[in-house]
C-alpha cells in the first residue's frame, strides 16, 4: 500500500517508537554541563504540557539526568468515556518496546548454555521447514537479518489477525513461508522474527513466554506493574489508546493481543520502564560480552531488539520502532545516555503523536536549551486549513510557506507533499474517508507531476466506493510512473472485471 511506501521511510524520524542507548559507558568528555534539576523540572513540564494543549500528547512521562529523576508527570486521559486521569501508574502497551525484554531472555539463555546465537533454529523448533530452519539462525532473529516471511506480506493480513490463534497456530500459519531473502544479507524489521524468538523461549524453558519473562527479568526488578498482556485479561489501570488526529479524538481499533506476544505485545508504567534503564546500566541481568552484543550496532544500526546510533545529537543510541498499526493508540519510547545518566521515558495513548521529536526537544532541554513551546509542524497546520476552508485556500496558504518547507526533502517528497499524503492515510484508518479525499485532492492539484499522489487519491476514491474515479486515478499513475507497481497492479484488477 501507499501507506506503508510513505510511512517506512521516515521511522528512524518518527516515533512510534523507542530512542535507546547502548549499555557500555559512552565517553565522558561527551556529557554537558548539569542544570539544575529544579530548572529542568520547569522545563520539561512546560514543554509537554504545550504538547498537551495542542492535543499532541495524553500520557506519562520520565526523564532522569545525572542517574536521577527530575521529572514526572501524567497528561490528559486514560479513559476519555469514563473521564479517567493518566497517572503514573496507568498501563500502556509497548508496542515493540517488548522486542527489548525478548532479546534479554534469549541472551540470558545463551548465557545459560541453553540457546546458541549461530545455532539453526530448527534445532529448537522442529517444526519450521529444514530448508529455512537450517539457514536461519537466533542471532538472525535477533537482528532482523532473517528473510523470514512477513505478515504484512499476505493479502488480509489484517483481517487474518483479528482472530485468536494459539502460539502452535500462529507459528505454523504465519512464521513457516519460504525465506524473502539470504538471511544475514539484508535488515528487514520484522515483527515474526521476535515471535518465533517467543516460541524458541517456550520450547527451551518449557514455560510460556509470559512465565519467563515473570522470572527471569520482571520478578528479579520488581516491576510489578508490566507483563505480556493476554487476550480477554482484565488489567487495572489499563491506559485504553486513542487516535488523536487533527482535533478529533477516535478509539483506536481493537486488536487481539495475544497475537503480538513475544514481538510487541507487553504492558508497562513508566516508572517500571525507569527501573529496566537501570538495570540495564548496572548490568544487573546480563553481564560481560553479552551485555555488550545486545547493544553492538550490526545492519541498519541495529543491535538486538534496539536501533544504535552513536553518531547523532544524543551520542549515545536512537532507537524508533513503529507502533502505528501494530499497536494501534499507542506510542512509547525510552531513551538512555548512560554516561550522562539520562533517560527519557514516554509513554502515548493519544495515538499518531511524535514521541521521537519530543524526545529531541527534551534532550535539548537537559543540554541546557531554551525551546519555544511545541509548533505544530506547518504541514499539519495546513492539512487543518484544508479541512476547514477547502482546497483552494490550502492552496493559497502553501504557496506562502518558505521555499524550504515545500520542498525540503525529509520523507520520500518534500516534507508538505508526503506529510498531507501520510495524514490522508490517518484519516482513511479513522474511517474519515470524505476528509481523506479533500487532502489528497489537494496533494493532486499541488503536486500534479507525482504520481504516488495520484496513486494515493486512487486508493481514498476506493474507499469512498467511487470506483470510476479511483480507476482514472490510477491510470495516471501509471502514466507519470510507469514502475508504480501498486498503480499498475490496480488498472490490471480493473482491466480483468
Amino acid at each position: 500500500m501507499t501507506f506503508c511506501r510513505l510511512f517506512t521511510a521516515p521511522l528512524k524520524l518518527l516515533a512510534c517508537a523507542i530512542v535507546a542507548a547502548a549499555a557500555s559507558p559512552q565517553d565522558p568528555a561527551a556529557a554537558t554541563t548539569p542544570v539544575d534539576p529544579a530548572v529542568l523540572a520547569t522545563q520539561i513540564g512546560a514543554y509537554l504540557q504545550a504538547h498537551h494543549t495542542q492535543r499532541q500528547f495524553d500520557g506519562t512521562a520520565l526523564v532522569a539526568d545525572n542517574g536521577k529523576v527530575v521529572y514526572e508527570g501524567a497528561f490528559g486521559l486514560a479513559n476519555a468515556d469514563w473521564n479517567i486521569q493518566n497517572d503514573l501508574d496507568t498501563r500502556f502497551r509497548l508496542g515493540s518496546i517488548t522486542k527489548q525484554f525478548t532479546a534479554m531472555l534469549v541472551l540470558l539463555l545463551v548465557q545459560d548454555g541453553k540457546l546458541e546465537l549461530d545455532a539453526p533454529i530448527v534445532r529448537y523448533l522442529p517444526l519450521f521447514p529444514a530448508e529455512s530452519g537450517k539457514q536461519v539462525t537466533i542471532h538472525h532473529l535477533l537482528s532482523h537479518t532473517s528473510g523470514v516471511p512477513r505478515v504484512t506480506e499476505r493479502p488480509h493480513w489484517r483481517e487474518e489477525l483479528q482472530q485468536h490463534f494459539s502460539v502452535e497456530q500462529f507459528v505454523a500459519r504465519f512464521c513457516t513461508g519460504p525465506l524473502e531473502f539470504e538471511p544475514g544479507t539484508e535488515f528487514r524489521q520484522n515483527n515474526r522474527g521476535y515471535y518465533r524468538l517467543g516460541a524458541i523461549v517456550e520450547a527451551v524453558t518449557g514455560q510460556t513466554y509470559a512465565t519467563a519473562l515473570r522470572e527471569r527479568i520482571l520478578a528479579p526488578l520488581q516491576m510489578n506493574d508490566t507483563g505480556c498482556e493476554a487476550e480477554g485479561e482484565m488489567l487495572e489501570k489499563r491506559a485504553t489508546g486513542y487516535e488523536l488526529l487533527l482535533g478529533k479524538r477516535r478509539l483506536a481499533p481493537q486488536t487481539d493481543m495475544g497475537n503480538h506476544f513475544s514481538s510487541d505485545g507487553m504492558y508497562s508504567t513508566a516508572r517500571d520502564l525507569w527501573k529496566w534503564s537501570q538495570a540495564l546500566s548496572s548490568q544487573r541481568l546480563l553481564t560481560g560480552m553479552l551485555a555488550q552484543r545486545m547493544f553492538t550496532r550490526g545492519e541498519s544500526d541495529y543491535g538486538y531488539g534496539w536501533h544504535i546510533d552513536d553518531r547523532g545529537m544524543w551520542s549515545g543510541s536512537f532507537n524508533v520502532v513503529p507502533t502505528d498499526g501494530a499497536i494501534p493508540g499507542f506510542r512509547t519510547l525510552i531513551g538512555r545516555i548512560p554516561a550522562r545518566g539520562q533517560c527519557i521515558i514516554l509513554l502515548s495513548n493519544s495515538g499518531y503523536w511524535a514521541v521521537s521529536d519530543a524526545a529531541l526537544g527534551i534532550a535539548a532541554i537537559l543540554e541546557g536549551k531554551q525551546l519555544e513551546g511545541a509548533p505544530q509542524p506547518p504541514a499539519w497546520t495546513l492539512a487543518q486549513t484544508i479541512l476547514d476552508d477547502g482546497v483552494e485556500v490550502g492552496l493559497a496558504a502553501l504557496a506562502k510557506l518558505p521555499q524550504s518547507i515545500r520542498e525540503t526533502p525529509r520523507l520520500p517528497a518534500g516534507e508538505v507533499e508526503s506529510t498531507i499524503d501520510l495524514l490522508g492515510f490517518r484519516l482513511l484508518k479513522q474511517h474519515r474517508v470524505e476528509e481523506a479525499v479533500r487532502l489528497f485532492e489537494f496533494n493532486t492539484r499541488a503536486f500534479p507531476k507525482s504520481s504516488k499522489r495520484w496513486d494515493s487519491l486512487g486508493q481514498a476514491h476506493l474507499e469512498a466506493g467511487n470506483s470510476k474515479l479511483a480507476l482514472v486515478n490510477f491510470r495516471l499513475a501509471s502514466e507519470l510512473e510507469p514502475w508504480n507497481a501498486t498503480a499498475k497492479a490496480k488498472v490490471e484488477e480493473f482491466a480483468s472485471k
